[in-house]
């Protein structure tokens, strides 16, 4: 078929018009490309270990993989398609090579610290992002975004409790059995996703020499807001060693402790603790960090009388439940120690001292002792004045050094 003089023909088999689909999905990659981006930029240069920046290269990779392929899609182009194939198997073998320095997370019950978990929880998953990317390296990274989101959190505040962290977890993970701790990470992003969390996990640490045969008391730690971070059970572990004491750290998502929660995990701490060693029943304590107090308010509250004694540290106070008759009688004559620092702007001496009162009126036997220059950060900014603090008081009530 002719064509009149001066008209252009155009071969639309070789430039296809792109189909609302194709158009979707170029949004879609681009989309995923852009966070991807955001990621590795944060992730790389925040990472303090080799795995977390490996997994800041593998994130960007997994951001290029869908560009590349859409625009093979929609170019008809198989270079871009090359390219794509050539991209994923970047991917596939870094994820390979983060899997292979993951946690093992085959702690077993028994050992001197391992992970347990209840059927209802699930067990350890190796192929989490949570735990293909060290913990440190994600607390790293929850430092900076505090730092941009927080106005309590400024960037002095982010730079000095990230140094206190790398040191901390760089003895952590110069000790083999901590080493081989999984996080319990997922379920704080489970929890950001909107799923519920539940009690059913703990870290149990048991002092090396400690003669299971014997009843030994127990150490209960309800974390705060953020996790149940390996760094905790680290810290803490110390005054365990100190003491001989069975060393416990039940976990429950981000932190946002609620009465039901609090006693579960209570008994759930407890239960895995005696599958390890054997325990001394009327020699519990237990310790809450910030949002923790919440936890040790309302547990004090109704099983008080189960309990040796009860700390608070950095804490977060649930005001209904000290105040309550339940709280006097289950906590009279019990002592208690409050333990903050002088500089926390989280959480106000002024408010912990108002609560002090409330509990000294209950009829509790409280103990403050404030440290000075410290912040709300003070178990990982001044971790030996407080192990020291802890470990000092409780022998003064009721724990014998072995």
């Amino acid at each position: 078929m002719s064509h009149p003089a001066g008209t252009v023909t155009i071969d639309r088999s070789r430039s296809p018009e792109p189909s609302s689909l194709s158009l979707l999905c170029w949004l879609a990659a681009r989309g995923a490309a852009v966070c991807a981006v955001l990621g590795f930029v944060l992730l790389v240069s925040v990472a303090v270990t080799p795995a977390g920046r490996i997994a800041a290269i593998a994130l960007l990779g997994a951001g290029a993989w869908p560009v590349l392929l859409t625009q093979a899609w929609v170019r008809r182009d198989r270079r871009w398609l090359r390219g794509g194939v050539a991209c994923g198997l970047l991917v596939l073998v870094l994820v390979g090579e983060l899997v292979r320095r993951a946690p093992p997370g085959d702690t077993g019950i028994g050992g001197r610290v391992s992970a347990v978990h209840s059927g209802s929880v699930g067990s350890f998953r190796r192929l989490s992002p949570a735990n293909l990317v060290p913990e440190v390296d994600q607390l790293m990274c929850c430092f900076t975004v505090m730092a941009l989101v927080d106005p309590l959190f400024g960037w002095r505040q982010s730079a000095e409790l990230k140094s206190w962290t790398a040191q901390l977890y760089s003895e952590l993970e110069g000790d083999s059995a901590f080493a081989r701790l999984p996080s319990a990470m997922p379920s704080v992003y489970g929890e950001l996703l909107g799923m519920s969390p539940q009690p059913g996990h703990a870290w149990v640490y048991i002092p090396p020499g400690l003669n299971r045969t014997m009843p030994a008391p127990v150490l209960v730690f309800f974390h705060g807001s953020g996790g149940n971070f390996k760094g905790y059970l680290w810290v803490l572990s110390k005054v365990a060693d100190r003491l001989g004491m069975v060393l416990v750290s039940p976990s429950f998502g981000a932190g946002n402790w609620r009465l039901p929660q609090a006693e579960a995990a209570f008994d759930f701490a407890l239960q895995a603790a005696a599958k390890s060693t054997t325990i001394e029943s009327k020699n519990i304590h237990v310790v809450g960090l910030s949002n923790g107090g919440l936890a040790v308010s309302q547990l004090a509250s109704v099983r008080g009388a189960q309990l040796r004694s009860v700390i608070f540290l950095s804490p977060v106070f649930d005001g209904e439940r000290l105040g309550s008759a339940g709280f006097a009688l289950q906590c009279m004559a019990k002592p208690v120690l409050v333990l903050t620092g002088a500089e926390d702007d989280r959480v106000p001496l002024g408010y912990v001292e108002s609560a002090v009162a409330i509990l000294a009126g209950a009829g509790a036997i409280p103990t403050l002792e404030v440290v000075p220059g410290a912040n709300h950060f003070l178990l990982f900014s001044h971790r030996d004045r407080a192990v020291g603090a802890l470990g000092d008081w409780l022998a003064a009530n009721g724990v014998s050094a072995w």
